[in-house]
């Protein structure tokens, strides 16, 4: 073999070995570091769009728990191939009651400051209602109270299970970059 043909090879092996780095880097990335996900409804509004494109970390509660007001992506709790982005509202362990539409956490006088609700609370959205969220479960709910499928088991067709398990959270949701118009860091 010459070296004209050392050469071709060489180049093709290097062409090679780096489209293998890139292409396992791209999966570690995609199924270890973070992910893809788009907002399918209404429930999230105005803090994500219907159909706004987001990133999750799914890295970030590695070394953390859930936060309230984190805003994550979890999977069914009942099981359902769907997945969900939502708020969490109520940590594990903590006793959370609904009264006129706002959330007080463990009996406190105050209700939570909920800065990113679309609009007040309205129909159902104002059922007076308590929880007592099991250990290892969270209670999340959308921004727009009144349009979203969540934890208080009401309206939108509820799930059977109303806590989500710490284990069904994929990852927060940090980001959205798609349309355009929604680029922008979540919180």
């Amino acid at each position: 073999m010459d070296s004209r043909s050392r050469n071709i090879l060489r180049e093709a092996r290097s062409w090679v070995i780096s489209l293998v780095v890139a292409v396992l880097l791209a999966l570690f990335m995609q199924n270890v570091v973070m992910a893809r996900a788009t907002v399918p409804s209404a429930s999230m509004e105005n803090t994500i769009m219907t159909d706004t494109q987001v990133l999750l970390w799914r890295l970030a509660y590695a070394f953390s728990e859930p936060q309230r007001l984190d805003v994550v992506v979890f999977e069914s709790p009942d099981g359902e191939d769907v997945t969900y982005v939502k708020r969490i509202i109520g940590l594990p362990g903590e006793v959370l009651e609904i009264v006129n539409g706002q959330v007080f956490i463990n009996g406190a006088d105050e209700p939570i400051y909920e800065w990113y609700l679309l609009e007040p609370p309205m129909w159902w959205s104002l059922t007076d209602q308590v929880f007592y969220i099991p250990e290892g479960h969270f209670f999340v709910m959308g921004d727009h109270r009144n349009n979203s499928k969540d934890s208080r088991g009401l309206g939108l067709g509820p799930w059977e299970n109303l806590f989500i398990p710490r284990e069904n959270i994929l990852g927060r949701v940090s980001f959205s970059f798609w349309p355009l118009n929604q680029i922008g860091f979540i919180r």
